[in-house]
C-alpha cells in the first residue's frame, strides 16, 4: 500500500519507484523463472536466438511466482488503492528488449486508464537503459502538446528524469505517462503487470474497447510464447484462498473482448 504522500506523488508525476519490494529470494525466483522460458524459447528458434523485443505471458503453469504476483496484496492493493476496489489485472507479462525504447505512452484513448508495474531483473541507470520519464505527462494539456513534438528527432534533447533502479524494486507509472529508455545493453530483462480502471462512463467503456483492440495489434508482432491467458490461469481452481479477485477478472476480461 502507498502512503498518501506517495499517492499524491503517483498523481502528480505519473510515476513511483517503489524500492525494495521484492527480497532476494524472490528475485532469485523471478530470474529462475524468466531463464526457464527464455530457455524454451531460444530452443524453438532457427538461429537459438531471441529477437530484440520479445514478450511472453506469466500466467502459464511454468512461472508460478510470476503468475501469482498480480493478486499479491503488494501489487493489487495498490492498484485498488489508486483505482478503486474493482481495478483488474490484465496481464502478467516478461519482456526482453535490446537497445532503445523510444518515446512513447501506453493511452490509446484518452478515457482510457491503466497502470503498469515494471520490475526490472538488472541494476539500470542512465548509461544501461533506466527508464526515463516526463514528470507530468500524464496530464493535460503536457500530455497532446508532446504529440505534436518530434520526440524522437536526435535533435532534440527532450528533459526527463531517470529511473534508476536496483532488482527489487519497482517502478509504478501511468499508462499516459510518456517514457522511453535508452542506452540498453543487449538484454535487458523486465517483469510488468498492468491494471485497468473499470469504467464507469460510456467514454471509457469506448476506452477500454480501443485498449483492447492496439493491445492485439502490438502483441501480435512481440508475443513469442504462449496464449496471453492460457488455461491453467483461467481455470482458477476453487481451493485458491485468492479465486474470487481472479474471477472477477476473468469475467471483466472476458465481457471486454480480451
Amino acid at each position: 500500500m502507498l502512503t498518501e504522500q506517495q499517492v499524491t506523488f503517483f498523481n502528480t508525476f505519473g510515476f513511483i519507484i517503489l524500492r525494495k519490494v521484492f527480497s532476494e529470494d524472490e528475485m532469485a525466483i523471478m530470474n529462475d523463472e524468466f531463464d526457464s522460458l527464455l530457455n524454451i524459447i531460444q530452443r524453438q528458434r532457427p538461429n537459438g536466438e531471441p529477437p530484440k523485443h520479445f514478450n511472453w505471458s506469466n500466467f502459464g503453469p511454468e512461472t508460478p511466482f510470476l503468475s501469482a504476483l498480480p493478486e499479491d496484496p503488494r501489487i493489487c492493493e495498490t492498484a485498488e488503492q489508486l483505482f478503486g476496489e474493482d481495478a483488474v489485472a490484465v496481464s502478467s507479462n516478461s519482456n526482453r528488449r535490446v537497445g532503445d525504447t523510444r518515446w512513447h505512452s501506453d493511452q490509446t484513448h484518452p478515457h482510457s486508464h491503466g497502470i503498469k508495474f515494471a520490475a526490472y531483473l538488472q541494476p539500470l541507470d542512465a548509461s544501461n537503459g533506466a527508464f526515463r520519464v516526463i514528470p507530468g505527462s500524464h496530464q493535460q494539456p503536457l500530455n497532446e502538446n508532446l504529440k505534436q513534438i518530434k520526440m524522437n528527432d536526435p535533435d532534440i534533447d527532450v528533459p526527463s528524469y531517470t529511473c534508476e533502479s536496483e532488482p527489487g524494486d519497482i517502478v509504478l507509472f501511468n499508462f499516459a505517462t510518456w517514457h522511453s529508455s535508452w542506452g540498453g545493453s543487449s538484454d535487458r530483462r523486465m517483469c510488468t503487470m498492468d491494471f485497468y480502471r473499470n469504467p464507469h462512463t460510456p467514454e471509457e467503456v469506448e476506452g477500454v474497447y480501443d485498449q483492447v483492440k492496439v493491445d492485439e495489434q502490438v502483441y501480435a508482432n512481440v508475443r513469442t510464447y504462449g496464449p496471453d491467458f492460457p488455461p491453467h490461469w483461467l481455470a482458477n481452481p476453487h481451493n485458491s484462498p485468492r479465486s474470487p479477485r481472479r474471477q472477477r477478472w476473468i469475467d471483466w476480461l472476458r465481457k471486454y473482448g480480451f
